[in-house]
């Protein structure tokens, strides 16, 4: 059997697996719940994490906010693949609701929302479930515009159906934005939606990858962070967004260094040498949007600037992935090994203009030069 039907046959095992992980916010009616309105006064919800599998989660949930806090953390088993919380939410003073007893009591109100991260046998899946916060102050709009989505968490690049309905007597002028966090929010449809009128409105997430507004430099990181409805400027509609490769990928993925069927970590000049990316077999999801990606192999070198060697680019579509690049190894005075460093790059549209986007991250370990 030749070595790449072996592969094939041992990734494709990988891929059958692979464990997913998911957290969901159910409202009293075992409804998932995507925003809730902070001018209530309370809710009572359930936090469940979902898995294909049984598994043991380390669980922190955190506040989306500048000092963002931490309410809770804890180690939950998932036993035929749910482990759920029950969750008090209030905003204002603090409800002296005795009705039942709840595991976590959250006070929400300095919070943009409100996420969970996960650890799972050391893989680390972060914001997932995010629970948005909006300040609808009782708008009467929310009687009478119903908007529902065929997706509930949707990644950056997946396609959303958003079914709108007016009952409100008079016409709405109805936009789909996104929210950009960090940055200013723009436009993705915009209609005019007449009494009884109903319609369906098909959008797509931006691919628009979470990049620090100051590059090496680091700073605030620009992101989708969802998609909303908004009637004269209030957000009555909430779908948040997970960006997989910012909060899974990045997080997870390994360099791997072999040479004539043996790993390595420290290589002589003239070697030929296969670098390969791989993620571990716990993913948010198996099935993706796509992203373009590139693994290069770069050459770090003392008082010169690093170069490529070597590239591959290929295409994101399913989560866990491997790929793989081979290159000859040199040595020159100034080189001190060689790393891969996983791209991925698209062309934003933001706000009806096109931003070539580049972001890339460093894998470890990097392979010594002897």
């Amino acid at each position: 059997m030749k070595w790449s039907l072996v592969f094939l046959l041992v990734f494709s095992a990988v891929l059958n697996a692979a464990t997913t992980v998911s957290v969901y916010w159910l409202d009293e009616k075992n409804n998932v719940m995507t925003f809730v309105d902070g001018s209530k006064g309370y809710y009572s919800l359930k936090l469940c994490v979902v898995s294909s599998s049984d598994v043991s989660v380390h669980l922190t949930l955190r506040g989306d906010a500048f000092g963002a806090p931490k309410y809770y953390e804890a180690i939950l088993k998932t036993q035929r693949g749910k482990a759920c919380k029950d969750v008090l939410l209030y905003f204002g003073e603090r409800p002296s609701t005795t009705e039942r007893s709840y595991d976590v009591v959250i006070n929400a109100n300095n919070v943009n929302g409100i996420y969970a991260d996960v650890e799972v046998n050391g893989v680390k899946l972060e914001r997932l479930g995010y629970l948005r916060v909006l300040r609808l102050g009782g708008s009467e709009l929310t009687r009478c515009l119903k908007v529902n989505s065929n997706v509930t968490y949707p990644f950056i690049g997946e396609h959303v159906k958003l079914a709108v309905s007016n009952s409100c007597g008079t016409p709405l002028d109805v936009t789909v934005k996104v929210d950009v966090e960090n940055f200013a929010d723009f436009d993705l449809a915009s209609f005019v939606l007449a009494s009884n009128e109903k319609r369906e409105i098909n959008v797509t997430v931006p691919k628009l990858v979470a990049v620090n507004l100051l590059g090496p430099l680091g700073g605030p990181a620009v992101a989708v962070r969802g998609l909303y409805v908004s009637i004269n400027g209030t957000a009555l509609y909430y779908v948040p967004v997970y960006d997989y490769f910012t909060y899974y990928v990045k997080q997870n993925v390994k360099s791997e260094w072999r040479s004539g069927g043996r790993a390595l970590k420290a290589v002589g000049p003239g070697e030929v040498v296969t670098g390969c990316a791989s993620l571990p077999e716990v993913v948010p999801r198996t099935e993706v949007p796509p992203l373009e990606a590139s693994l290069k192999v770069v050459e770090d070198l003392s008082f010169a600037p690093d170069e490529v060697v070597a590239k591959k680019n290929f295409v994101i579509d399913k989560l866990p992935f491997k790929e793989c690049v081979s290159f000859v190894t040199e040595k020159r005075w100034n080189t001190k090994g060689y790393k891969l460093v996983l791209e991925v790059s698209e062309d934003v549209e933001v706000m009806r203009g096109k931003v070539p986007l580049r972001v890339s991250v460093e894998l470890s370990p990097e392979l010594a030069v002897r």
